[in-house]
């Protein structure tokens, strides 16, 4: 089973994609991208992302919401991008739609590893 079918509701995205999008856009206006490694996130890190650790995604899903639920694109990354960011994302989306927030914002997952030279 891939991961885009164990997550059918989740859209990924290429580093191409994101190299371009860091490039033309503005973080924290047009988008915003989430690191949720845990003890790995220290080093290689994706300019301007923030670090959620996966093991605290549940617990800080109100404050994301309400700090970031205006971020039109929210990406999610990990490591390879097969566990802790399809589930963080999706974690993420389902807190959006229960909460009936911004259900136009466009949450995303990088797709493989991170790449963005």
């Amino acid at each position: 089973m891939t991961t885009e079918s164990k997550f059918p509701t989740l859209e990924f995205i290429k580093s191409e994609q994101l190299r371009e999008i860091i490039q033309t856009k503005e973080v924290g206006k047009d988008y915003l991208i989430i690191d949720v490694r845990d003890d790995d996130y220290v080093g290689g890190n994706i300019p301007n992302c923030i670090n959620k650790p996966s093991a605290t995604i549940k617990d800080s899903l109100d404050s994301l919401i309400s700090d970031y639920s205006h971020v039109p694109q929210i990406i999610f990354t990990c490591g390879l991008s097969r566990g802790r960011g399809p589930n963080s994302a999706k974690t993420y989306q389902d807190g959006i739609l229960s909460k009936k927030n911004n259900t136009s914002q466009k949450i995303q997952v990088l797709s493989g590893e991170i790449c963005l030279q």
